[in-house]
């Protein structure tokens, strides 16, 4: 089995180059090892893709060197390089602290201590150096000699945070004023604060000394403090009685532990663990993929799911965000789901994703630790019939391909050296209802031509402007016996060419949209109340909705290209003809002119011809049946769980036996 490099952040570097737009033109493009890039990738960039925030000794030396100081009483202390990378990026934070046309340095640096090294992930940019100049006690804070500790130069920043009307009632170098100030601010660490990690060891054992609190009770620190900063504590416990006094206890011990804003005080955070061994992992299958999402690519977990089940394959489902502009609300797996890598418990890991997702939602926010000591499959799907060259990298996360077409095994096979095997991908209308055709509003007595598509999934590849003008041609405008049924989701209301789409649609009364998202089982039951599919793609990887109407024992007409074809027999389907024409870089994404891609433009008057042809043999005796009967012996989850449970019996890994 292939081994993973040691170091993978290079790769996640260069995919994050790849994806991101914006970070490109941020930095003139310079390039992915250039100086901007990497200013950005350590100051903002680790905070958003966590899998990778750790910082490695070079990182951690760059942005520890010393590049100032603040000179506060008799303490210097020593700022980072750190501080002034991250002001580049928050002009907010400059603006706000910038006072007629001057930066207050001690305001900037309050903020970085109490805010920023938080915020940017940089506790590991604070060396031991910088934290002892923190935690020193300021002499001036102490001059009354009472037994109240001075205040350090981490609580004289976070002080100095505080509003000028509130700094005034609690001046530190009063004794009573500043064991308030301290109270606050070690209940704030956590709450307002992101600086527990910044608070020397010495003070969590100066909170969890026992105090009196009254002749009968002795508690931590941190609680008698708790007390003098809420009525609310002191109404709930009475600590004149026994059982006043037992309840504080408890509630002492269980928000060290749980609660806010003291469960700071525990042990310092624990290292990752170490991946498992794949001699500790068991026969079986970690299913990765979009399990609520109302789209393609869940249907294509939610079907591996049942695969695996009908096969007897061990499984655990790992949930992967599908983002928030889609509809997460399919819920046949929500007592499947795991979502902690730790709850990965089997050898294999298989993606149930598009290569670019595997990519950007896994990968890169979850860090290389899932992949390692475990045989990683892509069950990609990808629907043109090369694969962009820039992301021929995403392979080597990978040891195996599955196919789930013909066409797209062909793809895999020119374009990676990784094994790849054809595994077609399940369907089943199981979950499916009967509804009559007035739940959608369309009407009862038309022959209806369906498509149902999603604009996300680019408008012109799923080319519905093609099946308007081969219905069109099929059926002048005056034969009301049939309709075009276009079921459209996640539409962009302001996309210009959604609204051309919209204005021909209203062109012809016959055209009924339905544009809401809908429940997996109403999306079933509107393709079994019409009477035929038609998709006129100009490339499919597989083609779910073409299959799901077979399913149906509908009759199908369907571009002869991609990966449709592997179902598509004359003899109870209708393929309709095509030219090929070359895509240009921006036509389709991650496609460059380099990669000589192509797609197919259907003939639409061939298209027509076999819209017609279809109508008529859907009307035949048995024709219907036939159709049914061909889709199950090809889609059916049994059989696919054994071609799935053959392959799992011949990975080339011994520890799966």
């Amino acid at each position: 089995m292939p081994t993973l490099p040691a170091d993978l952040k290079p790769l996640a570097k260069q995919f994050i180059w790849l994806l991101r737009e914006d970070i490109r033109a941020a930095t003139n493009d310079a390039g992915v090892d250039s100086t901007a890039f990497n200013q950005w990738w350590l100051t903002r960039g680790r905070a958003e893709y966590l899998g990778w925030s750790t910082l490695d000794d070079t990182e951690k030396q760059f942005l520890s060197e010393k590049t100032g100081k603040l000179s506060l009483g008799d303490i210097n202390l020593p700022l980072p390089r750190a501080l002034s990378l991250v002001l580049n990026y928050r002009p907010d934070v400059v603006q706000k602290f910038t006072v007629s046309g001057q930066l207050d340095s001690l305001g900037v640096t309050a903020w970085f201590f109490a805010y920023g090294v938080a915020e940017m992930l940089l506790d590991d940019a604070i060396d031991a150096e910088m934290r002892a100049a923190l935690d020193r006690p300021l002499a001036t804070t102490n001059l009354d000699n009472s037994d109240v500790p001075a205040a350090t130069l981490l609580m004289r920043l976070t002080w100095q945070l505080l509003d000028p009307t509130v700094r005034e009632t609690m001046p530190l170098e009063d004794a009573k004023a500043r064991s308030r100030f301290m109270a606050w601010f070690f209940s704030a660490a956590n709450s307002r604060f992101k600086l527990s990690s910044l608070i020397a060891n010495r003070w969590r054992q100066w909170l969890k000394q026992s105090v009196s609190i009254n002749p009968n009770l002795s508690l931590p620190r941190f609680v008698s403090q708790s007390l003098s900063l809420s009525p609310e504590l002191q109404q709930r416990f009475d600590l004149n009685t026994a059982e006043g006094r037992q309840q504080i206890s408890q509630w002492s011990q269980r928000v060290q532990q749980q609660g806010q804003p003291w469960s700071w005080l525990k042990a310092h955070q624990q290292n990752q663990p170490s991946p498992p061994s794949i001699s500790d992992l068991g026969f079986g299958v970690n299913l990765y993929g979009f399990a609520f999402g109302e789209l393609g690519i869940g249907e294509d977990l939610r079907m591996a799911v049942a695969a695996c089940e009908s096969a007897g394959i061990p499984y655990r489902v790992m949930n992967i965000e599908a983002g928030k502009d889609l509809r997460q609300a399919d819920n046949a797996l929500k007592h499947h789901v795991s979502r902690a890598v730790d709850e990965a418990p089997y050898t294999v890991n298989v993606f149930c994703l598009p290569g670019f997702d595997t990519v950007a939602r896994v990968f890169l926010q979850q860090g290389d630790q899932l992949f390692r000591n475990h045989y990683n499959i892509g069950w990609w799907p990808w629907e043109l019939s090369v694969w962009p060259a820039a992301w021929n990298q995403a392979f080597s996360l990978m040891d195996e391909i599955w196919a789930g077409s013909d066409f797209a095994r062909q793809m895999y096979a020119n374009s990676t050296s990784l094994p790849v095997q054809l595994m077609p991908l399940p369907v089943s209308v199981d979950r499916g209802v009967i509804r009559p055709r007035s739940f959608f509003n369309l009407p009862v007595n038309q022959f209806l031509y369906l498509f149902v598509f999603d604009f996300n999934s680019h408008l012109a590849r799923k080319n519905p402007m093609a099946v308007i003008e081969s219905f069109s041609l099929a059926f002048n405008q005056q034969d009301t016996s049939v309709g075009l049924v276009l079921k459209v989701m996640n539409a962009k209301g302001d996309n210009p060419n959604w609204q051309a789409f919209l204005n021909r649609c209203h062109q012809d009364s016959r055209i009924h949209l339905v544009q809401e998202t809908l429940d997996r089982e109403d999306v079933l039951a509107l393709i079994e109340c019409c009477d035929a599919y038609v998709s006129l793609h100009r490339c499919e990887g597989f083609g779910r909705t073409l299959a799901e109407a077979m399913c149906y024992g509908k009759p199908v007409i369907a571009t002869n290209y991609s990966g449709n074809i592997d179902f598509m027999p004359k003899a109870i389907s209708y393929p309709v003809n095509y030219r090929l024409t070359p895509i240009s870089a921006g036509e389709y994404h991650f496609v460059a002119d380099s990669d000589h891609a192509v797609w197919a433009d259907a003939d639409v008057e061939h298209a027509a011809k076999q819209m017609q042809q279809a109508r008529q043999d859907a009307k035949k005796a048995g024709y219907a049946q036939s159709v049914k009967d061909y889709a199950k012996s090809q889609f059916s989850p049994e059989r696919i769980g054994q071609l799935m449970l053959k392959r799992l019996n011949n990975l080339p890994i011994t520890q799966l036996t």
